[in-house]
């Protein structure tokens, strides 16, 4: 240490084109996490690679202490976006989606039950595109009995 945080001295994790995801009181740690980009160390003459790791970090643990970096998902790491149980980014290869899809969870509130057939009436009612969940190009009976099956199914 030299006093100047320079490439291969520290973790590089975040940077200006970064936005990390925070969460409260994640389920796998029940503290507090950040999804977070880490790029590739660019070796001398090449310009910046892109982020190409996602890195899930418990904020309570000082970084670079053991435990700190929960897991590290290689291949994508852009500036991650949730919905639902999944989380989504971007690598080379296009959009990745990293945890639970649940089908039958149409409100995205992480369960699947009434309420997410209530928030599919109200799609239908508003007449909306996401109403054709066969996608077979029309809305009909077929539609709803998917939806239910879906909410019936449950989230695992």
């Amino acid at each position: 240490g030299d006093g100047f945080i320079e490439l291969g001295e520290f973790d590089i994790v975040g940077g200006w084109t970064q936005q990390p995801h925070v969460v409260l009181g994640h389920p796998l740690t029940g503290s507090t996490v950040a999804f977070v980009g880490s790029i590739d160390i660019p070796t001398a003459g090449q310009f910046f690679r892109g982020y190409t790791r996602l890195s899930m970090i418990d904020l309570s643990v000082p970084f670079g202490a053991p435990g700190s970096v929960i897991s590290i998902y290689e291949g994508a790491g852009s500036s991650p976006a949730v919905a639902g149980r999944s989380l989504y980014t971007i690598g080379a290869d296009g959009i990745v989606g990293i945890g639970t899809y649940c089908a039958g969870d149409i409100d995205l509130s992480g369960a699947s039950n009434f309420y997410d057939v209530i928030a599919y009436l109200r799609l239908l009612d508003a007449q909306a595109l996401d109403s054709d969940v066969t996608l077979d190009g029309s809305i009909t009976a077929e539609d709803v009995q998917e939806v239910l099956n879906r909410v019936a199914t449950g989230c695992h």
